[in-house]
């Protein structure tokens, strides 16, 4: 008997052979609709612990093609042979954790995820300065970066990040520079 931890999509994928021995590796990806990507990692963590077993000739003509051509061994998988459940797995341990494989990001899912906070912790500053402002209509620079910071719990932004953003909304037409003082902003209605 193992105790085995697993994510959800790998759970998924091991529940699909409670009914069958064998599945191809395109019937899996079809129920489980998951991204090309993010089913190759899952597979290859069940297929890397053994737990899964892909036919025999296809899965040495594979891991000779991981080390030259990822995609053709994704072409390879998918309409190559079946995915089998390991009925004779035996490890030295009772206790397995799978999810490691699973948790690389790629270089570019990493900057894409970096992207997304960026654009949310704008939007995010945007507000915190069109609020500030529609409750007090005039206030000077320094000031309004000082509410700003005050305002921002989750997370501190700097003042560049903060001038850029009172730049943007002076460009949209949310507040304008003080015809009087050039360092104090007034909220536009």
């Amino acid at each position: 008997m193992y105790i085995v931890t697993l994510h959800m999509f790998q759970m998924s994928i091991l529940l699909l052979f409670e009914n069958f021995d064998t599945l191809k590796y395109s019937e899996i990806n079809e129920i489980l609709q998951l991204s090309d990507d993010h089913f190759q990692k899952q597979i290859n963590s069940l297929v890397d612990c053994k737990l899964l077993l892909l036919d025999g000739d296809v899965s040495k003509l594979i891991k000779l093609f991981q080390l030259a051509f990822t995609f053709l061994t994704i072409l390879l998988i998918q309409y190559l042979k079946n995915v089998k459940l390991n009925m004779n797995f035996s490890n030295k341990r009772t206790k397995l954790c799978i999810t490691s494989a699973v948790l690389k990001d790629t270089p570019q899912e990493i900057e894409q995820s970096i992207n997304s906070v960026e654009i949310d912790r704008e939007a995010f500053l945007q507000a915190t300065i069109i609020r500030i402002m529609k409750m007090r209509k005039t206030l000077v620079h320094n000031k309004l970066i000082i509410e700003i910071i005050s305002q921002s719990k989750s997370f501190l932004p700097s003042t560049g990040f903060i001038n850029r953003s009172i730049k943007i909304l002076i460009d949209k037409g949310y507040l304008e520079c003080s015809p009087n003082l050039p360092v104090e902003y007034n909220y536009v209605a």
